[in-house]
C-alpha cells in the first residue's frame, strides 16, 4: 500500500562519506497536472515548477559528481526527501533527474489545457 506524503522537505546535495545502494525501484509518472515520484512504498506528488528545480538540481548534482570523480573523488548524489536519503550514483541521479523533466512536460501541457497555473 502506497502512503501519501503531503508536506515534503526536498533537498539535493552531493556526498562522499558512506554510500548506501537504493535497495527498491524508483518510478517517475505524470498524472494530470502533478508529477508523481514512487519509491519505497511512498507517493510525493509535486506540481511541475518544483519538478524541474528538482530536476535540474539532480542532474548539475551529478554532473559535478561526474566531474569530482574523474580526478578521484568517491561522490555521490543524495535525494533527501522527508528525511529520507536516497543515494544515487551520479549517473541515476542524471536519469533521475532527466526523468522527472521529461515528465513534467505533459503534467505542464496539462496546467496549460485546464488553465491550472499555480506558483511554486
Amino acid at each position: 500500500m502506497l502512503q501519501l506524503v503531503t508536506e515534503n522537505t526536498i533537498s539535493v546535495f552531493r556526498d562522499n562519506k558512506n554510500f548506501n545502494p537504493v535497495v527498491y525501484k524508483i518510478r517517475v509518472r505524470s498524472e494530470g497536472p502533478l508529477v508523481v515520484l514512487v519509491f519505497d512504498n511512498k507517493r510525493i506528488e509535486v506540481r511541475t515548477p518544483t519538478a524541474h528545480q528538482i530536476g535540474f538540481a539532480l542532474i548539475r548534482a551529478a554532473d559535478d559528481c561526474i566531474k569530482a570523480n574523474e580526478i578521484g573523488a568517491r561522490e555521490f548524489v543524495v535525494l533527501k526527501i522527508n528525511n529520507a536519503d536516497i543515494h544515487l550514483p551520479a549517473e541515476a541521479g542524471r536519469q533521475l533527474g532527466a526523468s522527472l523533466l521529461r515528465r513534467s512536460d505533459p503534467a505542464d501541457d496539462f496546467q496549460r489545457k485546464y488553465n491550472l497555473r499555480t506558483s511554486l
